[in-house]
């Protein structure tokens, strides 16, 4: 009809799931006679906010002290907790993969659209400096937030037995230890809540590994797959979460793609 349609979109996005939706048009709409250009550099995304409640609440997954029943000694993990107003009962944990919980802003701001609150959080990543082994801590990490969320439920009009815990790649990994090992003594660490349940109302999980195979499994163990130590031995088996699929807290949504590791 002679109209001229030319799109601008941004180059680079904090939401992979966003980003590449967006692309997923592109084939369409250039054989239909649309121009598009991408913005290169960053592009700051900013809407409105008034029907969404951003709250930073004191450091979970440590007990510090600060946190109701906590003790000295514990890791502090910032989370970033967001309630939409009248939002629903359910809660959705955002476990993000290798970087931080920034990463999970598209999909705090999905779930707050449909009125769902979050609570994107950190765990511990592994570097050349950090003791070996590392597990459990990462999972036990994940694990101290939906305890948390427990104990904070009714302050945040939440129902305890409606905590759903989502995680992506290295952060699917970690998650789905917690739905399938659900108030499992071997994660009774510091960072760990005494006498709260762990316990996840449901688990969904993004193109995670879920055999606790690793590239760096040898540091992250403790010792090598054939490792005489029992100690050792018992870290492999505990991580290997299909091995433990029959203990499963709740339903399991599962998402892979014909790209990812097994």
């Amino acid at each position: 009809r002679g109209v001229d349609v030319k799109l601008i979109f941004p180059s680079q996005s904090d939401s992979g799931l966003v980003f590449h939706a967006g692309r997923s048009h592109y084939e369409e709409l250039l054989a239909g006679g649309v121009r598009i250009f991408e913005r290169q550099g960053a592009l700051l995304h900013v809407r409105d906010p008034p029907t969404v409640n951003h709250r930073r609440p004191e450091p979970v997954a440590g007990r510090d002290g600060r946190v109701p029943g906590g003790s000295p000694g514990a890791p502090k993990r910032q989370p970033d907790l967001v309630l939409p107003r009248n939002h629903a009962d359910t809660i959705v944990v955002l476990v993000h993969g290798e970087g931080n919980r920034k990463q999970m802003r598209g999909w705090a701001d999905f779930y707050a659209d449909q009125g769902y609150p979050t609570f994107a959080i950190d765990f511990l990543i592994a570097k050349p400096s950090t003791p070996s082994p590392v597990y459990p801590k990462p999972e036990t990490d994940v694990k101290a937030a939906v305890q948390y969320l427990r104990g904070r439920a009714g302050a945040l009009a939440l129902d305890p037995d409606r905590i759903v815990v989502q995680g992506f790649a290295t952060g699917a990994a970690l998650g789905s230890q917690t739905e399938v090992t659900p108030n499992d003594p071997f994660f009774d660490a510091a960072a760990h809540y005494p006498s709260v349940s762990d316990a996840p109302a449901a688990f969904i999980g993004f193109y995670g590994r879920y055999d606790g195979h690793r590239s760096d499994q040898a540091k992250y163990y403790g010792g090598a797959p054939d490792s005489t130590d029992p100690q050792v031995q018992a870290r492999y088996a505990e991580a290997d979460s299909i091995a433990h699929a029959a203990g499963a807290a709740g339903p399991t949504l599962l998402f892979q793609g014909d790209a990812d590791s097994p």
